[in-house]
């Protein structure tokens, strides 16, 4: 599955417009200290790698990988690495260049957000809209309150002029998820799951991602397919 709907330039571009010169050179570290780390091991090929972003100050790394292991070996055991990487919540301008770097630079598959960072990022269409993997059985939600993870998004013309809006499910709020909280120590209230549109690997992700649903309920998945 893959989505060609642009990415809201207009509000981008109000974005950053105060601190363009920092973002670019935030950018520019970024790609080369992952070029660096490339150079010294193997790089994983996308479709053979997930990757998770937690927004969390309680969560950490050491804690969520040996929660992800046992859903990584059981079920897309074809991946040869599944990992989470913790984003700590920290001021506003802080925070947006976490994001502008990562997002714009296509990193991550899978994004657990607050709601002020979710809805900001799925409105200029950084995240897979989920309706669809929903009605099929791909996704299931369980009793999450889906009115919350809707979000609108205005696409643009080239001429920058708006051209249609559309209303969108782009995440799954975790406030009933308190698997998370008691096996991961992820503080589920207020944070939603999202999936990056842009990520390779659409044929392990929703799945991964279903399960992951499914473990912070507390709920051992029978189908991830």
């Amino acid at each position: 599955m893959r989505l060609n709907t642009p990415i809201n330039k207009e509000e981008f571009k109000t974005h950053v417009t105060y601190n363009v010169w920092k973002y670019a050179l935030l950018i520019a570290a970024a790609v080369a200290v992952w070029s660096f780390i490339g150079e010294m091991k193997p790089s994983i090929r996308e479709e053979k790698k997930i990757e998770l972003y937690v927004m969390s100050n309680t969560a950490s790394s050491e804690i969520l990988d040996p929660f992800l292991e046992p859903l990584w070996q059981e079920y897309v055991p074809d991946m040869e690495s599944v990992c989470a990487y913790t984003i700590p919540i920290l001021d506003d301008y802080s925070m947006d260049q976490y994001f502008i770097t990562r997002l714009y630079a296509k990193q991550g598959d899978i994004y657990f957000m607050n709601e002020k960072y979710f809805k900001q990022y799925a409105s200029i269409g950084f995240f897979l809209p989920l309706e669809d993997l929903i009605q099929t059985g791909a996704i299931d939600p369980g009793d999450a309150d889906l009115e919350k993870g809707k979000v609108t998004k205005v696409n643009y013309n080239s001429d920058n002029e708006i051209e249609s809006t559309e209303i969108h499910l782009y995440g799954i709020p975790l406030d009933s998820y308190s698997g998370f909280l008691k096996k991961a120590g992820l503080n589920n209230t207020g944070m939603y799951a999202a999936i990056m549109v842009f990520n390779q690997n659409d044929e392990n992700v929703i799945p991964f991602f279903n399960v992951l649903l499914q473990a912070g309920r507390g709920e051992k998945t029978e189908n991830a397919n």
